[in-house]
């Protein structure tokens, strides 16, 4: 008993402080493109283009420690510059991206339409040619309120929304964008649920991590799905603590958006996969939806009101 005593006692600093080095044989895959947007109807098709690579690649010394035990010369810089990307609508070429060399982003003339099926070939000559395919057929969310504010809350500045989505019963995803994202998603990424009329939607199957007193539930990119509320209407307010101020009401953008399945799939997974990170529990996959790459590209239609 009084070694399991000891172990119990030194449980907590072990999980909280030890690293593990694992020495893994087995084949990594090669470096693929990677695509992570998503694109709005009546709106430019921009977005940058990155790649993958071994472990350590873009991390510092680890970097410099992995080249010395590899043939191959990566690139430290994860952004892809002379790609030639191909759109095709509904099934016609349109035309190929226009790299412009002050800019990160590839960027197309066509602008999309409601109903369009666009689908993207990406090639690269140091990777393997990927695809990718989005049906831009995501309608405006139906809101009967929409309330966005700077308030004081128990002695903190906290930016408030409040939503009533009138679900129409179908399949639908949605996403929550706060002006303060804009600063630093993670540090506002657990906001408090001052209200919810459908409970563990918001944070449905999050995985909650103790600090201090106190279970923070994670939504980093603050989306959700309607499998608890088809076809009714789901009320939500939610308070994040912020450093707005008064000078900021009426410009400061908050968007609801309404999104397609592949992009709350994908986010809803990269979050649990963060998450898991942080708290060393299991893996967790992350989804993707980019043959021969990784990543996605979805598309959303947002409704934008400014702080009061």
């Amino acid at each position: 008993m009084k070694y399991l005593k000891k172990l119990i006692y030194l449980a907590p600093y072990l999980f909280f402080s030890c690293e593990y080095e694992i020495n893994y044989s087995g084949q990594l895959e090669n470096d693929k493109l990677v695509i992570a947007t998503m694109l709005q109807e009546d709106s430019t098709i921009s977005f940058p283009l990155m790649h993958s690579a071994q472990p350590g690649v873009f991390e510092g010394t680890t970097y410099e420690e992995y080249k010395k035990k590899s043939t191959k010369q990566y690139n430290k810089n994860p952004f892809v510059f002379d790609a030639l990307i191909n759109l095709y609508v509904n099934g016609d070429f349109k035309e190929t991206a226009k790299k412009t060399s002050n800019s990160y982003n590839y960027r197309f003339d066509y602008i999309p339409k409601h109903n369009d099926m666009l689908s993207f070939e990406i090639q690269h000559k140091d990777y393997p040619t990927a695809y990718s395919q989005v049906n831009m057929n995501i309608i405006t969310p139906q809101l009967d309120s929409f309330y966005c504010s700077i308030e004081e809350r128990q002695g903190r500045k906290c930016e408030v929304i409040y939503i009533e989505l009138n679900d129409d019963g179908n399949e639908n995803y949605y996403m929550i964008e706060p002006y303060t994202f804009n600063f630093s998603r993670s540090y506002f990424s657990h906001p408090t649920i001052i209200l919810e009329s459908h409970s563990g939607v918001y944070y449905n199957n999050s995985i909650a991590l103790s600090f201090g007193e106190e279970d923070i539930h994670f939504n980093y990119y603050g989306v959700f799905s309607n499998e608890r509320f088809k076809g009714e209407i789901y009320k939500l307010k939610l308070c994040y603590e912020t450093w707005s101020d008064e000078n900021e009401r009426g410009y400061r953008p908050v968007k609801i958006s309404k999104i397609d399945r592949n992009t709350h799939n994908y986010l809803y997974s990269l979050g649990n996969y963060i998450n898991s990170s942080s708290s060393m529990l299991n893996p967790v996959s992350i989804q993707n939806f980019i043959t021969n790459g990784y990543g996605f590209i979805g598309c959303k239609k947002s409704i934008v009101k400014n702080l009061q």
